[in-house]
């Protein structure tokens, strides 16, 4: 820690007021970049003036999506100010409780887990001695400094935060602080191991898709499609299909092996035609998927056996 600080100086003071806002701004920012998580916020106070239980629930799930919120997050804020509303959790009061109390009626609402749990503890009511070990941010930053090979494993590093008790608060922020600053090649390979880890290996720039999308004016992209080819507004629909390029090799191995794009061209026009008929008899089971894939008419066409296909025509590749 003595070298972080050296290198990088002292963090700025992370510590927020207790209470509903705070909360809803932990889960704003839950997997979201930090641009987007505070544009999503500022659109949340135009919309509400100020961030209450009440505010919330006049505004609804659709008010709360229109500022930016995807809608699982809209339905959990939601959910906990009407939780609150209600009397069944009292967050001034929680913030007496021991540690293992507040995470246990925090994480019985819906949308809170361990790690909101914990940040809330760390920034919100100001305890001293936590470390949320399931933080990437922190196993990298924490493998990097400590001249690790690879980064820590959630068990890992609640080992070697041992060493920083009774103030492993103080240590994540320092870790946090230091993870900001780390080289380029190191943040790099952590979104690499990550994306390994918890999706299909790839990776979206999804800044950029938003930049080129030619329906910026109405809708916020923030997901896609399990396997990432579709960028999906919310109720959006994955529809995609495939061509198989090895059909269209003509004399396949031999000095005349060529490819058919005349052909080709023909089957991707109809294609394209069959693709958008799927539109129409879609078959989707909300009405705002219907109305979602019949305005936009989105499909996607890729293809397939592009390895196969340059083998057929005798390509080193």
């Amino acid at each position: 820690m003595q070298r972080a600080m050296e290198a990088y100086g002292r963090p700025k003071s992370r510590k927020r007021a207790p209470g509903f806002g705070t909360l809803v701004r932990i889960i704003i920012d839950q997997q979201v970049s930090v641009q987007a998580g505070a544009a999503i916020r500022k659109r949340l106070d135009e919309l509400l003036g100020v961030v209450t239980p009440d505010a919330v629930l006049a505004a609804g799930e659709e008010g709360l999506r229109s500022a930016g919120l995807s809608g699982a997050k809209a339905c959990y804020v939601s959910g906990i100010a009407r939780a609150i509303d209600q009397g069944d959790i009292n967050l001034e009061q929680l913030g007496r409780c021991r540690e293992d109390t507040i995470r246990r009626e925090l994480m019985a609402l819906k949308g809170i887990g361990l790690w909101t749990a914990d940040i809330y503890l760390m920034f919100a009511i100001g305890r001293p001695d936590i470390l949320p070990i399931g933080d990437i941010a922190l196993q990298a930053a924490a493998g990097n400094l400590l001249g690790l090979k690879e980064r820590p494993t959630p068990q890992e590093l609640g080992e070697i935060g041992k060493r920083w008790q009774p103030y492993r608060t103080v240590a994540a922020v320092m870790l946090w602080h230091y993870y900001k600053k780390m080289p380029a090649r190191r943040v790099w390979d952590l979104i690499m191991a990550s994306t390994y880890d918890f999706a299909e290996p790839g990776f979206v720039l999804i800044d950029k898709v938003n930049e080129m999308n030619n329906n910026w004016f109405e809708e916020n992209i923030r997901a896609t499609n399990p396997c990432g080819e579709q960028p999906l507004p919310p109720y959006g629909s994955c529809l995609l299909g495939s061509v198989n390029l090895t059909r269209f090799v003509v004399d396949p191995f031999t000095e005349d092996a060529r490819f058919d794009w005349d052909a080709f061209r023909k089957v991707v026009k109809v294609f394209t035609r069959m693709l958008d008929n799927v539109v129409e008899i879609n078959g989707l089971p909300l009405p705002q998927q219907r109305n979602e894939i019949q305005r936009k008419r989105r499909h996607g066409m890729g293809f397939l056996g592009l390895g196969s296909t340059l083998t057929l025509l005798t390509m080193k590749y």
